[in-house]
């Protein structure tokens, strides 16, 4: 069995009180002006933190164009509700916006299976939601791996915020070299062009190769 190597990455983390305006200083006088303050930030901020340290959220949408997350947009309410609704959105794409509350990934669980027929990778905005196992709840579907956001299923569930493939499981013995495929690597000690050199590959063409990790299921 393969195991993915251990990785260290430095993250940058994008702090609201070293922007200017800042505004954890100026968020009551925005509220006492107006009943509602929408903020515009970078699509780097992370969620949790904004949570924490912004008063009266009220809903929180993550807007992508074509896959690419570009911003992350914040609505202060002085009528808030105690749940924060949070949306992604993939404009430019013909995949539905999925809406839900903040806190219910802490209370959705995934199943694991082997991989079905249908294989689902969510698109870029699921991804920064974090929303792992709700998403596996929510269009029951099972994950690959806790480590692995793949999912699986033997019914085409048309509605995924995100790529469907038709798939069949291939050994690594059985792949073609100088073959063209869209390479993806997901919870694999390879990167995909560490991948198309090893097996001689080409980008592109109609096919994905996707290399990963499934949990054995008992």
């Amino acid at each position: 069995m393969i195991r993915p190597e251990e990785i260290k990455i430095k993250i940058k983390f994008f702090l609201l009180e070293d922007l200017s305006p800042n505004i954890l200083e100026i968020q009551d006088q925005l509220l006492f002006i107006s009943e509602e303050v929408i903020i515009k930030l970078s699509p780097l901020i992370d969620l949790k933190y904004l949570i924490s340290v912004l008063k009266n959220i009220s809903k929180i949408e993550i807007i992508a164009v074509k896959n690419d997350v570009k911003e992350i947009v914040v609505f202060l309410s002085k009528n808030y509700s105690v749940e924060i609704i949070c949306k992604c959105v993939n404009l430019e794409s013909d995949e539905k916006g999925f809406s839900f509350e903040i806190n219910a990934e802490k209370h959705s669980e995934a199943e694991y299976s082997e991989p079905e027929k249908f294989i689902y990778i969510p698109n870029n905005t699921i991804l920064k939601a974090g929303i792992f196992n709700l998403i596996s709840k929510e269009f029951k579907l099972k994950k690959l791996h806790p480590n692995t956001h793949l999912y699986t299923s033997d019914i085409k569930i048309e509605d995924f915020p995100g790529r469907i493939l038709e798939m069949k499981v291939v050994d690594s013995k059985q792949i073609k070299k100088k073959g063209q495929f869209n390479l993806i690597s997901k919870n694999y000690p390879l990167k995909p062009e560490e991948i198309k050199k090893k097996y001689q590959l080409k980008d592109g063409g109609n096919e994905y190769l996707i290399f990963t990790q499934s949990k054995k299921v008992k």
